[in-house]
């Protein structure tokens, strides 16, 4: 209905201009300090706000393949035979200017050829014997895998510049090929990439080579009961974090546990009991580690004392908002 139309139509075109005026907690530059008494009350109506966490000290064995990367065998040989494996990677194939003829029969295709070796180009060879003014078909710039696999793409490669001097037969029928122009490809040198295919080897065989380590490393742990014992025998680095909450901060509120399975490695050292060792787990990203839990220090309620400056700034932060409010209000 007309009056629902133009009810709707003045409801989405509606359009308004607005002022507003921001007043932030910040421009409340003269916020007293807190009696002592106003800041113990305040602690003690707040003291979940000031509880300092449970930290925890865990020692950890962690096994990547970048660790193992170093310890993969890639010989010369190997690299180069990568090299010849992949060596259409490396630089530009050749490419030929192809022009060509179509017939479907042997005869009629050996009849261009004839009449081009007679002094005719090849366009009007065809029509002759084709009958047809577009009997050319331009290929245009191709590398061999850009053709049919088989006698054709061969054949082409295998030409000099100019019309060949005999047919060609693929599953498509008879060609006759021009060959305008060759492009030679180019290839990029062993030593250029040399480095580079020994760097990606070692990236292909370092996952074999730590499972391997982690099989020996289980192997070892079933034998000595002991993280410790295990990565003793098979030389694996142990490392500890001294202070750390469960949010892998220290006390001061920095992160110190990063790296490869950072998460991974608290969230096992938060879920295993004080002297005990997590199973050998597995990240998403392919990374096995084994967590001991070596202290608990469990969360507590500070003494106003341990947390007065905390404790000052957040009372002055809520005055801070009050007065701000008033001045709103204002």
């Amino acid at each position: 209905p007309k009056s629902l139309r133009d009810d709707i139509f003045k409801m989405e075109s509606e359009r308004r201009i607005a002022e507003t005026i921001y007043i932030p907690d910040a421009i409340i530059v003269d916020v007293p300090k807190p009696t002592a008494e106003q800041l113990n009350s305040f602690f003690e109506a707040n003291k979940t706000r000031f509880q300092i966490p449970e930290f925890r000290a865990f020692s950890y064995v962690l096994m990547t393949a970048d660790d193992v990367m170093p310890l993969v065998g890639v010989t010369a040989d190997m690299v180069k035979q990568e090299y010849d494996a992949r060596s259409a990677e490396f630089g530009t194939a050749e490419k030929r200017d192809v022009d060509q003829a179509m017939a479907d029969s042997e005869d009629k295709a050996k009849a261009i050829i004839a009449a081009v070796t007679g002094g005719k180009t090849l366009e009007d060879a065809a029509k002759d014997v084709l009958g047809s003014s577009d009997g050319v078909i331009k290929l245009g710039p191709v590398t061999k895998k850009d053709l049919p696999p088989g006698p054709l793409a061969d054949g082409v490669f295998n030409l000099a510049v100019g019309v060949a001097p005999t047919p060609i037969q693929s599953p498509l029928g008879w060609h006759v090929i021009r060959i305008n122009s060759i492009t030679p490809g180019k290839a990029v040198p062993f030593e250029e990439v040399k480095e580079k295919l020994e760097k990606e080897l070692r990236a292909q065989l370092a996952p074999d080579l730590l499972i391997k380590q982690v099989t020996d490393f289980e192997r070892m742990l079933a034998k000595t009961q002991s993280m410790k014992g295990a990565a003793e025998d098979l030389a694996l680095k142990i490392k500890t974090y001294e202070n750390v909450d469960a949010r892998g901060q220290d006390p001061e509120g920095k992160q110190i546990v990063i790296g490869p399975a950072a998460n991974e490695l608290v969230q096992a050292a938060f879920a295993t009991r004080e002297s005990g060792e997590s199973d050998l787990l597995e990240t998403q990203r392919g990374e096995y580690f084994i967590v001991r839990t070596d202290r608990v220090t469990p969360a507590r309620t500070p003494a106003l004392t341990e947390v007065e400056a905390k404790v000052v700034d957040a009372w002055q932060a809520e005055e801070r908002r009050k007065l701000a409010d008033a001045k709103v209000k204002e």
